[in-house]
């Protein structure tokens, strides 16, 4: 249970999740104007509040009521260090830009795709390609040139091109939640 001026984030599925550090508090700062990052997923404007402050915020974006969840992207460094990403089964296409799965957003990130994660689910294999534009994409700072596969705790650096050498805006370390000891279809077995 929430403590006082605590936020409660309630998604498709009916779960409440514990705040996290992108979360919203209902205090005098959010009133201030203050907001979660747009970069998180999470809804900004509080759809029930109870009188103890308690605000709960409910997720209404439909893709995610169909698409489920198969890992993660945690910034480790740059703007988004702190911040995981979710990544749902097919593609999810990083950049900057309002209509990405996983929006970033530092300057130097173009608004297009940079990269696309896809899941595998037939091989539970994740893959990572270029998507294009500006930024140059690496993993564990080797060049994605196409397509590569991905493995759990790789490094997806996005660099840019600075005086005739990459500097790194940001880094994402690659969490699978899908792999040899897990799948979704796993658990649809075990319902049956």
């Amino acid at each position: 249970m929430a403590g006082k001026g605590r936020v409660n984030y309630t998604n498709d599925y009916g779960f409440t999740m514990p705040p996290s550090e992108q979360s919203v508090p209902h205090t005098d700062a959010a009133k201030a104007g203050k907001q979660a990052p747009a970069d998180t997923g999470i809804p900004t404007e509080p759809d029930y509040a109870d009188d103890a402050g308690n605000v709960t915020l409910v997720d209404e974006n439909p893709s995610h009521k169909t698409r489920m969840i198969m890992g993660w992207l945690v910034g480790i460094t740059g703007e988004c260090r702190g911040v995981d990403f979710r990544l749902h089964s097919g593609e999810n296409k990083v950049g900057r830009g309002e209509d990405m799965d996983i929006r970033l957003t530092d300057g130097h990130i173009d608004r297009s795709a940079v990269i696309s994660i896809y899941f595998d689910p037939m091989n539970n294999r994740y893959y990572v390609s270029h998507g294009g534009g500006s930024c140059l994409p690496y993993v564990n700072r080797e060049p994605v040139i196409g397509t590569r596969a991905l493995e759990a705790f790789d490094r997806i650096q996005l660099a840019w091109e600075k005086d005739g050498s990459a500097e790194i805006i940001c880094e994402l370390l690659f969490v699978p939640l899908c792999g040899e000891k897990f799948s979704w279809s796993q658990t649809e077995k075990g319902i049956e």
